[in-house]
């Protein structure tokens, strides 16, 4: 069996490749720019991730409430009685998700950003 050389066109298909694995990688990582509230499975808010503030949502008979701070979000009371929701902390990444489900409420990251007519 011959042993064949590497050529040009190898490599340039390499770098091709390999360039466009990082470039998805990147594109697909970091922060999201939005989180979506749902309750009982409905979109119920696109909340903008740049402005801080504390928001109630009525659930279970009581209140949920989610606190946006710093670029993220998360559950910052809850009326569950395990508050697996609120130990979960903040999140902030493309994806991630707080979910509550003895209330039916989650919280989920976008990937872009709010526009006018989501708000």
């Amino acid at each position: 069996m011959a042993h064949r050389r590497i050529r040009f066109p190898d490599i340039v298909l390499i770098a091709v490749i390999s360039f466009s694995s990082l470039w998805l990688i990147a594109r697909n990582s970091g922060r999201g720019g939005y989180a979506e509230i749902y309750y009982k499975g409905k979109l119920m808010e696109k909340l903008d991730l740049s402005e801080n503030r504390l928001i109630a949502y009525p659930a279970s008979g009581s209140a949920i409430i989610v606190e946006v701070k710093d670029g993220a979000v998360r559950v910052n009371d809850s009326p569950c009685p395990d508050k697996l929701c609120v130990k979960r902390g903040f999140i902030s990444g493309k994806g991630e998700e707080i979910i509550c489900v003895p209330s039916r409420f989650q919280i989920v990251i976008g990937r872009g950003v709010v526009d006018a007519v989501s708000r």
